[in-house]
């Protein structure tokens, strides 16, 4: 039967104080590795801080359309010189006195129309 000595260091077998005096973090390797922990939690301490949203309210003027005509221009006249008249009219004198008469009130309603229009375009 083989006895071991205690004292003795088997060529199989590690050093268990060895491993057990090693640092964490040895070499350029352990170096990188806790850089990029370092980095990894330092950005994501960067990301759990998030500002408040800023809240902007713009004004913005959008023209309104308004009518140019006015309500009190009303309707066009009934002119007195339509077909059927003129054909009613017993002479040629009846219906150019209608003509005339139509003509006036034409003239009238251009001029009210003529205002209308200027401030219209203006």
């Amino acid at each position: 039967m083989m006895r071991l000595n205690i004292q003795q260091k088997s060529a199989n077998l590690p050093d268990v104080t060895y491993c057990l005096r090693r640092p964490l973090v040895a070499g350029s390797l352990g170096r990188r590795v806790m850089s990029l922990a370092a980095l990894c939690l330092t950005l994501t301490a960067c990301q759990s801080v998030r500002p408040e949203p800023r809240v902007e309210i713009q004004r913005v003027l959008v023209p309104t359309p308004i009518a140019c005509v006015p309500e009190a221009l009303g309707g066009p006249p009934v002119y007195p010189d339509d077909d059927d008249a003129l054909r009613a009219a017993v002479d040629g004198a009846a219906r150019y006195a209608l003509i005339a008469a139509g003509r006036l009130l034409r003239m009238a309603r251009q001029a009210e129309t003529e205002s209308v229009i200027v401030s219209c375009r203006g």
